[in-house]
């Protein structure tokens, strides 16, 4: 059992050096080998699944695992499939100490996933930036505070997650299995299999020892664990939905609300007013300041308590959803579902190159962009707080409206939302269509871009994430795996490989005829009569007035064709 205890003491008074930070892409069938380490390494396995060799120990690595080895051992990483994404952090002994006689803590090998992976993610970041310019002493300085704050959560965590030891007995055998597999689907019939007893059995001993079911007492780990992500972090709800094993955040969201009472956003703003920072609906705030702080992808920023002139580039319709109407908006394309509420605003260029000369000349006193390189170009001009645009729609609404300190009911709205894609779901499963593979694509006879994410715009999130359609197996396993992957550019001539049941296609004015082409008219969802075409407009917008209009107009369509006896493919 190690010594967690004999570890804080070895880190409190033991002078250390980083040797290197390093954040290695690895392959299947290109391992990170180390066939003897120089130095103890701390390894944070942040995406993926690996095999690990330490020495003669062989480990099953899940995503978020965290690892020390000691100098000397044999370390080998095998990425299972896909590709593995992890932190590697090698240091040695200050001057002071010899090669013999090396302390326990420093060559000690241990590994376990943290419950508050999420921060210690975030510390490995800024540990690696702060290593790449680390030049000076005072950049060292700052790059070991990194480290030090990285190794003092990893240790408390570890302390505070032991697992519990095993007794001999089911119960025990199945407290273990669900402490280590809690975050993945696990059944009664699971469990029993584990503790080599009947599920009948184990439910009734388990819930006399423990004052709950097993699938219960996995809820409360998970719902603790979330606690403390809101809490502490300012991971968004799709990520979090996703470290506990949640299909997505919404059915996180429902399950947090029914286990506590409240919403994850109104438990993390609750927690943030006990810690007394400042929101928009108390008095007192507009009485004693005359800004606060919002926190953001790019770190925390002052916004004025009511911004009253702002400047919003592509996210404009969670803006005016908010009760906000901007002073100035990026390019607004035709078909967009908000277009009547934002005409005559002021337009300044596209999002991504924006006209700076004509958003500084509306004087805004806030800026709300959906990317960091936006960001770095225009943050000068006016307090700005950038906002992932392609993430959970609830987690993105409410930054916004956190941001320009208004009182939208941010929980209700996105209940709505879910309410109008559960009717609009079942209208397709009762129309047949529920198990038809769906496609969308974009562009013309040069060649074909499409869509292989949930979070990419174009319609993918009401398609794909509201209304659980699938695409065709090969794009629907890139959509699994990649989750804001990137596109895929098809020359039209393979097109084919690629088609679902059904086409969806991005319409402009000035668009290719691809009906010139013989591929594109041989697909069998063309042939058909199963290709959709909506406008541009309508499907480039990932806020919450377009999700809406989205999910409508998809499901209309889609209707349409079973309408006309072309939906049951192969009837």
């Amino acid at each position: 059992m190690l010594d967690s205890k004999a570890h804080k003491l070895f880190w409190e008074n033991t002078i250390i050096c980083i040797r290197s930070v390093r954040l290695h892409y690895v392959q299947p069938l290109q391992p990170l080998l180390y066939d003897k380490l120089p130095s103890s390494v701390f390894l944070f396995l942040c995406q993926g699944r690996a095999g690990i060799e330490l020495g003669d120990d062989r480990l099953a690595a899940e995503r978020f695992f965290a690892l020390h080895a000691g100098a000397g051992a044999r370390l080998a990483l095998y990425p299972e499939r896909r590709e593995c994404k992890c932190y590697v952090v090698e240091y040695g002994l200050g001057p002071e100490a010899s090669g013999k006689g090396l302390p326990d803590a420093y060559l000690d090998s241990y590994g376990f996933i943290p419950e508050l992976p999420l921060a210690i993610t975030e510390l490995m970041d800024k540990l690696l930036q702060s290593d790449r310019s680390a030049d000076t002493l005072m950049q060292q300085a700052i790059a070991k505070g990194h480290f030090y704050r990285f190794v003092e959560l990893l240790l408390d965590q570890l302390e505070s997650s032991a697992l519990p030891e095993p007794g001999g007995d089911s119960v025990s055998e199945a407290l273990q299995y669900i402490h280590l597999h809690y975050e993945d689907e696990i059944s009664l019939e699971q469990l029993a299999d584990q503790a080599d007893s009947s599920p009948r059995h184990l439910g009734r001993q388990f819930k006399e020892r423990m004052g709950v079911s097993p699938i219960d007492y996995v809820i409360h780990l998970r719902m603790k664990k979330a606690k403390r992500l809101l809490a502490s972090t300012d991971a968004n709800l799709q990520e979090i939905a996703e470290s506990l094993g949640y299909s997505d955040s919404y059915a996180f969201a429902k399950m947090f609300k029914k286990q506590t009472g409240m919403p994850p956003i109104g438990y993390r703003d609750l927690h943030r007013r006990r810690d007394g920072a400042p929101t928009s609906s108390s008095q007192d705030v507009h009485m004693l300041a005359a800004s606060r702080s919002v926190q953001t992808s790019t770190g925390s920023v002052k916004v004025p308590l009511r911004p009253e002139r702002v400047v919003v580039l592509y996210l404009i319709g969670d803006v005016l959803a908010c009760g906000v109407v901007p002073v100035g908006i990026s390019d607004l394309y035709q078909g967009a579902s908000f277009e009547a509420e934002a005409a005559g605003i002021p337009q300044v260029g596209p999002w991504y190159a924006p006209d700076l000369e004509a958003i500084a000349a509306l004087k805004p006193d806030l800026i709300v962009v959906p990317s960091e390189k936006t960001w770095q170009q225009i943050r000068h001009i006016a307090p700005t707080v950038c906002i992932d645009a392609f993430h959970d729609s609830a987690e993105q609404l409410a930054t916004v409206n956190a941001s320009l300190g208004r009182s939208l009911d941010v929980w209700s709205r996105t209940e709505h939302l879910l309410r109008l894609a559960e009717r609009c779901k079942d209208q397709l499963r009762q129309a047949g269509l529920q198990d038809r593979t769906v496609t969308i694509v974009e562009g013309g006879l040069k060649g074909m871009s499409v869509v292989c994410s949930k979070w990419a715009g174009r319609g993918s999130q009401a398609l794909y994430h509201f209304l659980g359609m699938k695409a065709p197996a090969f794009i629907q396993s890139r959509i699994d795996y990649s989750g804001k992957g990137n596109n895929l550019i098809v020359p039209l001539e393979n097109l084919a490989s690629v088609a679902g049941d059904f086409l969806i296609r991005s319409s402009y004015p000035g668009m290719d005829d691809l009906s010139v082409h013989e591929v594109w008219r041989s697909l069998p969802a063309v042939n058909d009569g199963r290709l959709i075409e909506l406008d541009f407009g309508l499907l480039y917008y990932p806020d919450t007035l377009s999700m809406e209009q989205q999910i409508v107009r998809i499901t209309e369509r889609l209707l349409n064709c079973a309408d006309r006896g072309i939906g049951r493919i192969g009837q």
